[in-house]
Parts: C-alpha cells; structure tokens; sequence
C-alpha cells in the first residue's frame, strides 16, 4: 500500500469506527423502531459514502459532494423536528450551518472557512453535550446519575466530537477532492526532472499545433493577487526583502518550502485550467501543460494518456544548474558572489539541488505509470514533439 493511500485509509477506519460507536450508542439508549433505523441510515450513508471516496483508487468528486449534501439534509431534518427545544435548535443548527458551509466551499473548490468551523464545532459540541448530560444527570436520583453520566454522555460526546474533528481531518488536508470535475480530453499534462526539456516541448508542441502553452511556472501570472496567508510560501519571494536570506536557508528549510510551494502551486494552477475551460474561445483546443500538479492528482484528474513524464540524470541538474542562462538562476548565482564566504554559499545551493534532484524522486516519476521520454542530447526538439504525439495519439 502506497504512503497516499495509508494516508486516505485512516480517516475511512476512523469514521468507520465512530459509525459504529454513534450505532451501538442508539441501539443501547432505545429500542428498535423505525425512526431509530432512520437514524442509523442517515449516519451511515454520508459515513459509507466519504469511506467509498477516501478508499477510491480514482477519486470522485461527487461522493464526498453527496455525503456533504445528505448531512445538510439530515442536519435540517433534525432541525425541523426537534424545533421546541431550545438546546436541540442551538444544537442542530450549528451543525446545519457548518455542513452547509464545508459542502459550499466543495463546491467553489476552496478550503477557507470549513476546517476552522469543523473545529469550532467539536469543541463546542462536546462542552454543550457534557453539559447537557451533567444537566439530565442532576434530575435524576443519585444512584443513577453517576451511571447515566458515565455510560451514555461521555461516549455520546467523544463520539459526536470526534466525528467533527474527522470532518476537519478531512477537509484540511485534502482527502476530499476539492477540484471541480473538469473535462481534460484535450488537456496534456508535462511533469519530470529540471533539464529533461519539458518547457520546450511544451512551448514546441503548442506552437506546432495551434494549442494553447501553460508554460513553465505559469501560475506565476497569479502570484501579484494571491494572499500570504492562504499562499505563504508562493508568496514569500514575492514578499522577500533581502534575497540574500533567500540563499542562506539550510538544505532542510529549502526543502521544505519547496514542497509547500509545489501544493500551493497546485491550486493556483488548477483555478488557471479550471478557467481556460470555462471559456467558450479555449475549452475546445489543445492545452499543453508544465506543471507542478502531483502525480497523485493526476492520477485522479486524468489518464496516463495525457501524461508525460520527462527525465534527466539528476547529476545534470546539480552540476549545470548555473550553466543555463536563466535570468533566475543567474540573478541566484550573483547573489552567492556577494556572500562573504561565495564557496560557502554555493557548496550550501549544490546540496540543496542535491537534495531536491535526488534519486528518490527521480524513481517516483520513473515508476509513477505514465509514459516516460528520457533526455538524449542527440535528438532534435521535433523528434521529441513527435515522440510526444504519438505517446498521446494526437
């Protein structure tokens, strides 16, 4: 099992696990009835629904979309029924209102408020149900109390925290899709290792054939509008005072914003193609893309005859990074002759391009299922588009 779908599996046991408690909780308070099975189904169906789409080889969009949607209703059904009292109304509605917000912001494939309202909501549910039982607890006689506390309101609270705090779980780290399904028929998608040509092919193929190029780094065109708090580390060059900081960060710090920037990447560059298709003069022509989306989105989103893997030896990109005449990297490279120590400066830059084009990740595009087009000094840049256009049969 791959370390993504480990990462899907847990949260699919955990709201298996919390189902059955919420069940055997009903089925232990009261005796079988119709309404009670009501219950039970309206439990499990968002539950069976979330745990079908986390387990999903190929995500759906529209499963965690129902699940969502069949809470709203539960949540506004209960609403309804349990409207003469005043803690059920409080009770219900906060739940009405986060679900409606968490299937809202599904919908318009964004993550702002939900995660934080999910928490919100555990926290709040479990003081208000702790309190609710230690008030039913005080009617009660003495020696019944203890025992009504302990048996029923402390499971009933944990069980009902927890379910929210897997909701956040959910949400807040992606495990529900939150790409609108788009129709990538006439979408390629280029991904791979620095120098293996993916810009020029995609710049090639696309003037070749009249589509449209999403070159390298093209949610760059965004990167003036985006918040730092929603995009903290696409927008930190953007923010950056003293580029010499930018070149002082240890390998470790380096590497981990890069693989934050390659999420943040993600979503910019989604809305940009989500756009594109929307747009009657774009959606029917080819698009030809150099992307940072991940493979496992991709996988998701598409079929491996719309990907293209490119690769180079990594030793390339690590000892003629600064060979290339990118303005970037040369304006990165000035920088590191101005350190007071410049050898220093770039034995630090050398690591971190080791780190970054290590062997790891040069076998994860390797093996990811996707055609491959490895870099040959002795191919012409029109043989590799037509390579390209018949691994894509176009």
């Amino acid at each position: 099992m791959r370390t993504s779908d480990r990462k899907h599996a847990i949260p699919a046991v955990i709201l298996l696990g919390l189902h059955i408690i919420g069940v055997l909780i009903l089925i232990s308070w009261f005796p079988p009835s119709i309404l009670i099975g009501l219950m039970i189904a309206a439990m499990a169906v968002p539950d069976a629904l979330l745990i079908w789409h986390l387990l999903s080889p190929k995500k759906r969009v529209t499963l965690p979309r129902a699940a969502l949607l069949l809470l709203v209703l539960y949540w506004g059904v209960c609403f309804l029924l349990m409207a003469q009292s005043t803690i059920f109304v409080v009770h219900t509605l906060s739940a009405l209102i986060v679900s409606l917000v968490a299937y809202a912001e599904l919908r318009m494939g964004k993550k702002k408020y939900a995660p934080a309202l999910c928490v919100v909501e555990a926290a709040v549910r479990l003081l208000a149900d702790l309190f609710l039982f230690l008030l039913i607890s005080a009617f009660a006689d003495e020696s019944e109390a203890d025992s009504l506390f302990f048996s029923r309101g402390v499971p009933f609270s944990l069980w009902d925290t927890l379910s929210w705090i897997t909701l956040f779980i959910i949400i807040r780290h992606d495990l529900i899709s939150e790409v609108k399904p788009m129709n990538l028929k006439n979408v390629y998608f280029v991904i791979g290792t620095s120098y293996a040509g993916k810009s020029t092919l995609v710049r090639n193929i696309a003037a070749k054939r009249g589509g449209i190029e999403l070159g390298e780094n093209y949610h760059d065109a965004r990167l003036p509008e985006l918040d730092s708090r929603e995009f903290p580390n696409l927008t930190y060059t953007r923010d950056l005072k003293d580029w010499h900081e930018f070149i002082r960060r240890t390998p470790d710090e380096y590497v981990t914003w890069l693989t934050n920037v390659k999420k943040e990447c993600e979503t910019v560059e989604l809305q940009i193609l989500a756009e594109l298709l929307e747009k009657p003069e774009t959606k029917n022509r080819e698009i030809f893309v150099d992307t940072n989306i991940s493979i496992e989105t991709l996988r998701r989103l598409t079929d491996e005859k719309h990907v293209l893997v490119m690769l180079a030896d990594p030793e390339i990109a690590i000892h003629r990074f600064f060979d290339r005449p990118d303005p970037e990297k040369q304006f990165l490279y000035r920088l590191m002759l101005e350190e007071p120590d410049p050898q220093a400066a770039l034995d630090n830059y050398r690591e971190i391009l080791t780190r970054v084009c290590s062997k790891e990740r040069y076998d994860e595009l390797l093996h990811a299922g996707f055609p491959v087009i490895f870099r040959d000094e002795n191919r012409t840049e029109a043989e590799t588009v037509r390579m390209a256009e018949e691994i894509w049969g176009i």
